[in-house]
């Protein structure tokens, strides 16, 4: 009677645990459906660095220019400027654009600011013309606005033969945005099925794969939610979407599968729900909150990376991994509760699979014996293996993203490839210098030694052009151009030409504009080239009272690069100091974390030289249909070496656990390893094919920042899975013998009898 009692305490501990996520989840919806306004951010910006300090000077005095700037591109395709047509057509326009409320317009300067200054907003086709517009909305503001805006445009002007496309940074990452979404959307579309299809392979069970999927999906919206609500705070990059989802489905996925199938194996074994469910938190369990625990903290070292773009994915990847923790020890334990033996309801039978299985057991079987007899041949094969194909990584390069990585039918990489073709490549995205007098202004400095600078920067391989105030003011006073700076003159100058000026001067002529425009993309070679000879020149300079910072977003790439460099070795010390202490305490061991940590790292390199052949050489790019732009987003590899160590300790959390089990029980090591890797592979091997499954899918959709880090992650979990877990490992700890469970001032422990 007092067993079914505590029987029925527990299904109502159940019942509330099951409510309780389903209240929280529906709350969480409420978020997840504004999550895509939350993260609008690309990063990427380092504070008190030359691009900030740019972007923070541009921001204030400046007439010509707002907190946001959009430049408004409109293309005639059936007339040319200097046709009446012409005008009437797309003066229109641009007013229609430049009077719209949303937009909070506060200066507009190019082709219909006047005569004077209207030649250089013209394209080279003379069927396009530019519009600078200054607003005053808030970066975090302008992203939704113009992405709004935009589909305005697209639909007014459908058939007219007109287009007009907004060319901006907040344009370009609300694209960002919507791509990630869609992407997501596709991704989910193409992981769903197959997921379902290998759980019901593994569980055999229509009830165990409800109890994963549904425990999958309220940990993902659990995760989503608590990521907005968190965004409302802090800057989240728009990547974190796709990573929590990615992340969420691959270990929550995961965490439920080891839980549910101990479960349906100690119901096979004769035991009681209540016993196997008993059994299954305390072994399964424990490892879950092991493996979770070590995701997290491990993750938790990124935040020495003072980047917003790599901060907030680690956020994200910490969150959703917590709660996938937290849901498989609570919710799924809960639904398994319940359903108690009708966890095996809805039974799929396989013709043939019970010798397959057997086969496939005996070839395992084998396999284990193979490696445990020869390890030092198992363990330079399969070193040797990933050692080569860690090779190519030594030549890894990594940049920030340019426009290229937006699809190019999107309406603002259309705009970028316009501006681009009828004006240059380097006005989408220049080299920007910003110049500012120590003491007064521009008009007691020389004038000589400013022209000089801007000359230097004009005979510089790759640049197209320079642009800065010189160029209306030496038009107005070519002896001494500065001298136009007066106010008497300034006073009697024609409107535009002050517009004009509003754009690279600010309003007391104590900052000054220099673009500088290259003829190749932001993130190409020839673009960082000369961006370093701009920087070389001006530590040359000798310009007297002057102070000078470099921003655009080259430099902005350059210097994340640099944060992340200069973090890296810290980020891997506390990486590796962490998952060092979380297995020494989970198996009190010194042999097991050092182990971990020398595959982990073999495995990584493997991954990286695998990423820089397909994405940088263009090895098999084109079957997959990935993007080669010639280097790896920069948060990928960073993302990604503390989601494989962490991912990989998974498996070997799982492995070597169960490998401990069977030496309690045998007393015998060589015979614990076998027996482990035999009782351990077809779960390790299903739950790696699951994750890649999901990776792979976000690896053929989405942005291709989203593809790299899905491709790196199935690679890096399907080398892991195979040659680390097992091969390398098994061969490892058979070479380190009885010492592998050596701990300072403690005996190996005593084998006992298992529950198992």
């Amino acid at each position: 009677m007092e067993t079914s009692k505590q029987s029925v305490h527990r299904n109502w501990g159940a019942v509330v645990t099951l409510a309780v996520a389903f209240v929280l989840s529906g709350l969480s919806m409420l978020g997840v459906m504004q999550i895509e306004q939350t993260l609008k951010e690309g990063g990427w910006t380092v504070a008190g660095s030359g691009p900030a300090i740019v972007t923070e000077g541009l921001s204030e005095g400046f007439e010509g220019r707002g907190r946001t700037n959009v430049t408004l591109a409109v293309t005639d395709t059936r007339h040319e400027v200097g046709d009446p047509e012409f005008n009437e057509r797309v003066q229109p326009v641009i007013e229609r654009v430049t009077a719209d409320a949303a937009l909070e317009v506060t200066s507009t300067v190019g082709w219909l600011s006047g005569p004077a200054i209207a030649a250089n907003y013209i394209g080279e086709d003379s069927r396009t013309v530019l519009t600078i517009i200054g607003s005053d909305l808030l970066v975090t503001e302008a992203t939704t606005v113009l992405g709004d805006l935009q589909t305005q445009l697209d639909t007014e002007l459908e058939g007219s033969g007109l287009e007009a496309r907004l060319v901006s940074p907040d344009a370009f990452w609300g694209q960002i945005n919507a791509d990630s979404l869609s992407g997501l959307v596709m991704a989910e579309l193409i992981a769903l099925p197959l997921i379902i299809l290998v759980l019901l392979i593994l569980y055999r069970s229509v009830a165990a794969v409800g109890v994963s999927m549904l425990s999958t999906g309220i940990a993902i919206v659990l995760s989503l939610g608590t990521v907005n609500l968190i965004g409302q705070f802090v800057e989240l990059s728009s990547f974190t979407l796709n990573a929590v989802t990615m992340l969420g489905l691959g270990v929550c996925v995961d965490y439920t599968l080891f839980v549910v199938r101990r479960y349906q194996r100690e119901l096979a074994a004769g035991r009681s729900p209540d016993e196997a469910l008993a059994v299954t938190r305390r072994t399964s369990g424990h490892t879950v909150i092991a493996s979770g625990l070590t995701i997290a903290a491990a993750m938790a070292a990124l935040f020495l990376v003072d980047l917003a773009i790599i901060r907030s994915l680690a956020l994200g990847v910490i969150v959703v991994v917590l709660f996938s923790l937290l849901v498989s020890v609570t919710v799924a334990p809960a639904m398994l509760q319940l359903l108690g033996r009708n966890v095996n309801w809805g039974r799929v039978r396989i013709p043939g699979r019970k010798a397959r299985v057997e086969a496939s057991e005996s070839a395992i079987s084998g396999s284990a014996r193979l490696v445990v007899n020869r390890p030092i041949a198992s363990l330079i094969f399969g070193a040797l293996g990933l050692g080569l194909l860690a090779i190519p990584a030594v030549q890894l390069t990594t940049f920030t993203p340019d426009a290229r990585i937006v699809n190019t039918e999107a309406p603002s990489r259309q705009g970028y490839d316009v501006v681009a073709e009828q004006f240059s490549i380097g006005s989408t995205a220049p080299i920007q210098v910003l110049l500012s007098t120590d003491d007064g202004d521009f008009t007691d400095l020389d004038f000589e030694e400013v022209t000089s600078l801007i000359e230097e920067f004009e005979r510089i391989e790759h640049v197209d052009r320079v642009r800065s105030p010189l160029n209306v003011l030496t038009e107005v006073s070519p002896q001494d151009p500065f001298a136009a700076l007066g106010t008497p003159v300034m006073d009697a100058l024609p409107e535009e030409v002050t517009q004009q000026l509003g754009v690279f001067l600010s309003s007391d002529r104590t900052k000054m504009l220099v673009e500088v425009e290259v003829d190749d993309w932001a993130a190409s070679d020839a673009t960082r080239s000369t961006l370093e000879q701009v920087n070389d020149t001006l530590e040359r300079a000798d310009v007297s009272g002057i102070t000078w910072a470099v921003g655009g977003e080259t430099a902005q790439g350059v210097v994340s690069n640099a944060e992340i460099a200069n973090a890296l070795p810290w980020v891997v010390a506390l990486m590796l100091v962490v998952i060092f202490v979380l297995l020494l305490v989970t198996f009190r061991s010194i042999v097991i974390p050092l182990v971990a940590i020398g595959v982990n790292l073999l495995s990584v390199g493997a991954t990286y030289g695998l990423m820089v052949l397909v994405f940088q050489h263009g090895f098999l790019a084109d079957l997959l249909g990935f993007q080669v732009l010639g280097y790896v987003q920069n948060f990928v590899p960073v993302l990604l070496l503390a989601l494989l160590f962490s991912l990989a300790t998974d498996y070997q959390v799982f492995l070597i656990s169960r490998v401990r089990e069977e030496y309690l029980r045998t007393g015998d090591n060589t015979t614990a390893i076998a027996k482990g890797l035999t009782a351990t592979a077809p779960l390790i091997t299903g739950a790696a094919l699951l994750m890649v499954v999901v990776f792979g899918a976000f690896a053929f959709t989405g942005v291709v920042p989203i593809q790299q880090l899905g491709f790196g992650l199935a690679v890096g979990i399907a080398l892991d899975a195979t040659i680390v877990r097992m091969i390398v490992v098994p061969a490892a700890l058979r070479l380190t013998g009885r010492a592998t469970w050596w701990f300072p001032g403690t005996k190996p422990p005593t084998p006992q009898p298992s529950e198992a």
